[in-house]
This record gives C-alpha cells, structure tokens and sequence, in this order.
C-alpha cells in the first residue's frame, strides 16, 4: 500500500492530538498534586521532618542547646507556627505525627497555629533570609 503525502499529514494530525490529548491530562494531575503537595495543609495533616534549618521561614528567641544545635521557642514553617515540644531519639521520624515538626537532630515542635502574617513572610523569606519572630 502506497501513502500519500496528505495521508502522511493527517496521520501527524492525528498523532499530535493523541499525545495531546494523553498528556495534558497527566501534567494537570501532576501539578494538581505538587500543589496539595506544597500546601501546609499537606504538611499539617502527614507532619513535617526538616534536616536543614535554612528551609525554615522564622524562628524565635533560642532557648537552649541540643546536640550544638539551638532550640528555639517556636518555628514558622509554610506558614504555620509550631512551639517547642520535647527533645526525641533519632528513630522518631519514623513515626511522626499529624501537627508535628521534627527538627535534625531530634528536636519535636507541635503545631500552634496559623498565621497570614508568617505566610506573607515567609514568600519574602524564602530566598534563603530569615525572618526572625519577635
């Protein structure tokens, strides 16, 4: 069988529209999921674990000690304000809880609350300056 040069242009026509039509469907639901990834709601509801300290949007007044890192009163992470609970093993991320925040090396911070003002902060914080809570 013979193809023709029309015959060649619909079949890409055609071929187009179909990888069209598989894929934005799949790049909404994946950015559909980046964002409920992204959300402190997300974070709030699985809890947080945090190896580095740069990623935190405030903190405040330090505390005392752990292992030569400080603790601090309370942290502000997407938005959200979490207080200084307890130190913890090392294993405990293992099992972290909803409203919990576990700082490296083994720092526990439960949920206190939201705030729009750490969230407008925290955008303008987040080029890698820290907001330091008051």
């Amino acid at each position: 069988m013979h193809w023709s040069e029309s015959d060649r242009h619909v079949d890409l026509f055609y071929f187009v529209v179909l990888l069209a039509g598989l894929m934005l469907p799949l790049h909404w639901l994946m950015m559909a999921q980046f964002a409920r990834w992204n959300s402190p709601e997300y974070f709030r509801r699985y809890g947080v674990i945090i190896r580095r300290m740069e990623v935190l949007d405030a903190c405040t007044e330090v505390i005392g000690h752990y292992r030569g890192m400080p603790i601090y009163g309370s942290v502000a992470f997407k938005g959200m304000e979490y207080e200084f609970a307890k130190v913890v093993s090392l294993r405990y991320p293992a099992r972290i809880d909803e409203n919990e925040l576990y700082l490296d090396p083994g720092l526990l911070y439960v949920f206190s609350r939201v705030s729009p003002v750490y969230a407008l902060h925290a955008r303008g914080a987040s080029n890698g300056s820290r907001l330091i809570l008051q």
